[in-house]
């Protein structure tokens, strides 16, 4: 059902599955230079209207679709949604996913759009995945979420969105929710009761594993930071954690597909948080066949996924580029290649065979065929700097000119990519991420497109 539908709100129709695309051959872009110092003044209404020029552009080469579920559709930001536009035009694309938005309603400020379609929004079902967190310390991680100037998903839906606080499950994967029962963790992760039917000690061992990953944690995070502790097994303390986590996971199958077809299948959206992109990449890392079956539900289009910081580092094809893997994270936070599966949706011989960007490098989410790596909260320009809009009373960062252009010449050169359908590309291409920027990602008729938004 398209975007002009009739305002009247109709059933959520089921997804038709999106053929995932697979990318082709593309240079790495070369790096911005500083020379040009009138990137530094430019005003801000120039800046504005350049992005004014972006959107019509991707307007105009847009391919056209008429059942708007069908479409893969990924958010990939630094900041989350860093202005009420980016939040109206989410919301509309929420709504155009349910098949009951009105194309005359595009005008409408995200409040009024929220109050309008007040009903479909309270029905619509969320996920949202806090493993970036779970290393960090819990009181203050609950403290934060009391401040203005901390961005979480499952709050700023329910505060902004019109989503329902009843309809939203915040989860770590790291916890199982789909095997172990836990009370939960306030600001953390919501009580999970599966009553999977595991026992006392495979919950023991389970998390006697994960013990180790704190204390591994602790280690490299002290000032200054501290050798890892070696384990009588000589192995990582990533590889030992992910031995037990599939061992269980094969075990108890029928408690994680239950769960995954409750909490990935029959949702409208999953995100990902900011914070430690390792401890997040882990997290996927040892629950591949969770991580394969978000990208399978991503992919057909039957749900939406949208991150900001770690959870869209997680996924670029190498996460070398992301500045945050200091000495000694690879070794204990990155499983090696034995617990990497070969299956085509997540890794294949391309990826696992060595050449290229090492196995233990590897985003753990790849939702699209394509390669690509993203810096956080920069631009890959030298010059970073910020013009204010003038009009704006928040007040919101909004990138240079010579920024949004390294932007344009890194999504045109992703677009290319995108659309020549081949897995042989040896670089994968810099997508920089800037505090300020939503990226989205969507794979139409089986190409993948990149475009910016909220400007």
């Amino acid at each position: 059902m398209g975007c002009g539908a009739s305002q009247s709100e109709v059933a959520e129709q089921p997804a038709k599955p999106a053929t995932p695309a697979t990318p082709a051959k593309a240079e790495e872009p070369k790096a911005a230079t500083a020379e040009d110092e009138q990137s530094r003044k430019q005003p801000a209404e120039q800046t504005n209207g350049f992005m004014r020029t972006l959107s019509r552009t991707w307007s105009q080469e847009r391919l056209c679709v008429e059942d708007t579920a069908a479409v893969a559709t990924v958010w990939m930001t630094s900041s989350g949604l860093p202005s009420d536009q980016c939040k109206q035009l989410f919301v509309q694309t929420i709504l155009k996913r349910r098949g009951v938005f009105d194309v005359t309603d595009d005008k409408l400020p995200v409040s009024e759009l929220v109050a309008k379609y007040k009903a479909t929004l309270a029905t619509c079902k969320h996920v949202h995945v806090m493993d970036a967190l779970y290393f960090r310390d819990h009181t203050t991680l609950f403290l934060d979420r009391q401040k203005d100037d901390h961005f979480f998903w499952d709050d700023e839906l329910v505060r902004t969105c019109g989503f329902k606080k009843e309809n939203v499950t915040t989860i770590c994967m790291l916890t199982k929710p789909w095997l172990f029962n836990h009370p939960g963790t306030p600001g953390l992760f919501d009580p999970q009761k599966p009553n999977s039917g595991v026992t006392a000690e495979e919950e023991a061992g389970y998390f006697a594993k994960l013990k180790q990953m704190s204390e591994a944690y602790a280690a490299l995070t002290s000032e200054p930071q501290q050798p890892v502790p070696v384990l009588p097994s000589e192995q990582s303390c990533a590889d030992e954690l992910a031995e037990v986590s599939s061992s269980l996971n094969r075990k108890y199958k029928f408690a994680h597909d239950e769960w995954c077809l409750k909490n990935l299948n029959e949702v409208d959206i999953v995100t990902g948080q900011g914070g430690d992109f390792m401890s997040l990449n882990l997290a996927f890392q040892i629950n591949l066949s969770v991580a394969s079956n978000l990208i399978a539900n991503v992919r057909s289009g039957n749900i939406m996924y949208a991150a900001h910081s770690a959870g869209t580092m997680c996924m670029a094809k190498s996460i070398e580029i992301t500045n945050q893997i200091g000495p000694g994270w690879l070794e204990a936070f990155s499983c090696s290649q034995l617990f990497l599966t070969l299956d085509g949706v997540m890794f294949d011989e391309h990826d696992l065979d060595g050449d290229g960007n090492a196995p233990n490098v590897l985003g753990a989410l790849p939702m699209f065929g394509c390669m690509f790596t993203m810096p956080p909260h920069k631009t890959c320009s030298p010059v970073h700097m910020f013009t204010t809009v003038d009009d704006d009373t928040e007040d919101r960062p909004t990138p240079s000119l010579r920024a949004l252009q390294d932007l344009d010449n890194a999504l045109k050169l992703l677009n290319s990519v995108g659309q020549d359908l081949l897995r042989d590309q040896g670089r994968p291409v810099i997508l920089p991420l800037d505090d300020g920027v939503v990226d989205v990602g969507e794979i139409l008729k089986g190409n993948e497109h990149f475009h910016l938004v909220g400007y």
